[in-house]
């Protein structure tokens, strides 16, 4: 991801993937390992994650900062992560990547972009501190979860946070948190059962879509 003024800009490296081990059974002077445990994924339809459709959306509009990226279809067999970044003026641009093989969708610029809506979001992007991979390695569980919605925003006491919320297979459990967008700090957190917060309408092409499917 490249480098811009906002420290926001420069986008997260690829998450980690989860490792399953075998436990060494001792015998003697033997040792053998056994085959891996099988793990179980949360929401295994969605097999990109979130940063590569935040690498690929800011590829394919340089010069941007992650506002927000969710998955969205994700009862469908084609869920579609829906990323918005913004110029430093503040002009917003929504890019769908598809959620099963990281590809490119399209690009379009929302049309109902005032003057004043934008200079809001210049400034939250101007504001935000915390680059949005960091700040979702502070709640990141390692309990078979996967990251569907990470986003800028004003928490109510107005300060700049980055949303990130994480959908886990243990109880089937939906956690949101809120981390200070300049101190990193988790100022909330929220847990709800059954994957409540994932978003469910659907990423159909915008009218205006400027990008064709590769």
């Amino acid at each position: 991801m490249r480098t811009r003024g906002s420290a926001v800009g420069r986008t997260a490296p690829a998450l980690a993937g989860f490792l399953a081990t075998g436990a060494l059974l001792v015998a003697g002077t033997a040792c053998q390992s056994q085959p891996p445990e099988h793990r179980p994924e949360a929401l295994p339809q969605v097999e990109a994650p979130y940063d590569r459709a935040v690498l690929t959306a800011l590829s394919e509009v340089p010069g941007t900062t992650l506002l927000s990226v969710r998955v969205t279809d994700v009862s469908s067999p084609n869920p579609v992560w829906l990323t918005r970044v913004a110029e430093q003026n503040g002009t917003v641009h929504a890019v769908r990547v598809d959620a099963i093989h990281g590809r490119f969708l399209g690009t379009s610029v929302p049309g109902d972009q005032g003057q004043a809506q934008k200079a809001r979001m210049a400034a939250l992007i101007a504001s935000a501190k915390v680059l949005p991979h960091d700040a979702v390695d502070k709640v990141k569980q390692p309990d078979f979860g996967k990251v569907t919605d990470v986003s800028l925003e004003k928490d109510n006491q107005g300060r700049p946070v980055w949303s990130v919320t994480i959908d886990t297979v243990q109880g089937g459990q939906t956690h949101v948190y809120q981390i200070d967008a300049v101190t990193s700090k988790v100022v909330h957190s929220s847990t709800v059962p059954g994957n409540s917060s994932v978003p469910r309408e659907p990423a159909s092409p915008p009218a205006s879509s400027s990008g064709s499917p590769r």
